[in-house]
C-alpha cells in the first residue's frame, strides 16, 4: 500500500511538472533529530542535517485561483540520518541479554514536492505561510555502525561481541524511499521551514532474538528474519530563493 501511495504521487508530480514553468532555485541549511522508528527497541537519536540546492516550477499561466499558490519543488540534498537502539532480554534470574547498535549515515536524497503558499492578511506584502507534501528518494553515501550483544550467562564469542564499523551500507540497505512533510514561513525571498522525513524501507533484516529464545526452548527451526526498523527525521531548516526572470 506505502509502495503503491508513493509511486502514485510520483506519476502525478511528475505530470504536473509538464503544466509548470521554471520560476527559480534556491539553497537551504537545517539541523535536526534522527531516530530509529521502532517503539521497542528505540534508545535515542543522533544530530539530523540537511543541506539542499532545489529548483520551483509554479502555475502562474494557469486560469485557476490556485495559479499563484500551487507549486512544485525538487532538487538534490546532502543529509545526515540514523539512531540508536537497545532491547534487554532476561533470560533466567539474573541472567540476561542486552542488544545494543547505533547508526550514523549520509545520503543523496531527491525530493519531488509538491506545495502551497498562502499570502499573509498583514499590512506590509510578502509574507507568505508555506505547506508541502511529497516523496523523496535516497541514497547511501557514507556513515559509521556499531552492533553489540552482550549475555550475562554465556562467555560465548558468538553471543558477546561487538562490531564497529566506518562501511555502514555493508551491514543496512543504502536506498530509501521516504515521505516529506512540512510547513513554513516566508518573508520576500527568505524562508524558514519544519519537516518530517519518514522513511518507508527497513534499514535492514534482522533476527527476532524472542523467536530465537523460543526456538532453542522449543526445539523449534522457525525463521528469524524480521525487517528492522526504519528512519525517521526531524528537521529544522532557513533558505533563500533566486527568482528567475521571463
Amino acid at each position: 500500500m506505502k509502495k503503491i501511495i508513493i509511486l502514485s504521487s510520483f506519476v502525478l508530480l511528475i505530470s504536473l511538472t509538464g503544466r509548470a514553468q521554471f520560476t527559480s532555485f534556491g539553497v537551504q541549511m537545517g539541523g535536526g533529530y534522527s531516530r530509529l522508528a521502532d517503539d521497542i527497541v528505540s534508545q535515542g537519536g543522533t544530530w539530523g542535517f540537511n543541506f539542499s540546492t532545489f529548483v520551483t516550477f509554479d502555475f502562474s499561466n494557469w486560469r485557476s485561483v490556485l495559479a499563484n499558490r500551487l507549486y512544485l519543488q525538487s532538487g538534490l540534498s546532502l543529509i545526515r540520518r540514523g539512531g540508536k537502539d537497545e532491547a534487554v532480554f532476561v533470560i533466567s534470574d539474573g541472567v540476561q541479554m542486552t542488544h545494543s547498535g547505533s547508526i550514523e549515515a549520509w545520503y543523496l536524497q531527491v525530493p519531488l514536492l509538491a506545495a502551497l503558499r498562502l499570502e499573509l492578511p498583514v499590512r506590509k506584502p510578502g509574507h507568505y505561510f508555506n505547506a508541502f507534501l511529497g516523496p523523496a528518494f535516497s541514497i547511501g553515501l557514507w556513515g559509521d555502525y556499531m552492533d553489540r550483544s552482550d549475555d550475562s550467562g554465556h562467555a560465548n564469542n558468538d553471543v558477546n561481541y561487538i562490531v564497529s564499523d566506518n562501511k555502514v551500507f555493508d551491514h543496512i540497505t543504502r536506498f530509501d524511499v521516504s515521505v516529506l512533510a512540512g510547513i513554513g514561513y516566508q518573508y520576500k525571498n527568505w524562508f524558514v521551514r519544519a519537516w518530517i522525513d519518514y522513511g518507508f524501507m527497513a534499514i535492514d533484516e534482522g533476527e527476532d532474538i524472542l523467536r530465537e529464545l523460543e526456538n532453542e526452548q522449543t526445539g523449534d527451526n522457525k525463521s528469524t528474519a524480521i525487517p528492522n526498523a526504519n528512519i525517521v527525521t526531524y528537521m529544522l531548516g532557513v533558505g533563500y530563493q533566486f527568482p528567475i526572470r521571463h
